[in-house]
Order: C-alpha cells, then sequence, then structure tokens
C-alpha cells in the first residue's frame, strides 16, 4: 500500500519562480509520459488504484487532471494537504 503512495510523491516536481520562498509551483516529471507511451495508458495506470487503499490517490488525481493538458505539461500551484512534497524535486527555472 505504500509504494504507490511514494510512488505518486516522488513523480511531482517543484519548481520556485523568483526568490526562494516565493511562488511553488508542481508538476508531474515528464519521463512519466514516456514509460508508459501517453497519458491514457498513465491514467489506466492510475485507475487500478483503489482510492480508500492508497492516501493521496484522489489528490494526485485532481492535481494531474489540473496540470496535463492534452499532450502538455504545465507546472501550477496547488496546495497539496495530503501528499508529503518536503522532499519534492526541484527544478529552478
Amino acid at each position: 500500500q505504500r509504494l504507490p503512495e511514494s510512488f505518486f510523491r516522488n513523480i511531482i516536481t517543484l519548481t520556485k519562480y523568483g526568490n526562494p520562498g516565493l511562488v511553488k509551483q508542481y508538476s508531474i516529471l515528464p519521463i512519466i509520459r514516456s514509460i508508459w507511451n501517453s497519458w491514457d495508458n498513465f491514467e489506466k495506470f492510475l485507475s487500478g488504484f483503489d482510492e480508500s487503499n492508497v492516501n493521496g490517490l484522489k489528490e494526485f488525481k485532481n492535481f494531474y487532471s489540473q496540470c496535463i493538458e492534452g499532450d502538455r505539461i504545465k507546472y501550477i500551484e496547488f496546495d497539496f494537504k495530503e501528499i508529503d512534497l518536503s522532499n519534492a524535486i526541484l527544478f529552478l527555472e
């Protein structure tokens, strides 16, 4: 049960624009699309998990739906409450 939670947490990336501590925006590692060959295949993978058994899955799906537009990945502001991103991968823009 903890493996999916760790996986979802580790594919979320963080960027900070401007000075540290300003706007935090999050996205999904683009390699995920390469591994599953399409976002549709990744969504099928996600649907194989039960939200009641995987902590943060509902929140991840909500985040995912906001940062994926067609084939495009974007950084968005998102207030994570269930997923701990204190160790998120930081990309400086």
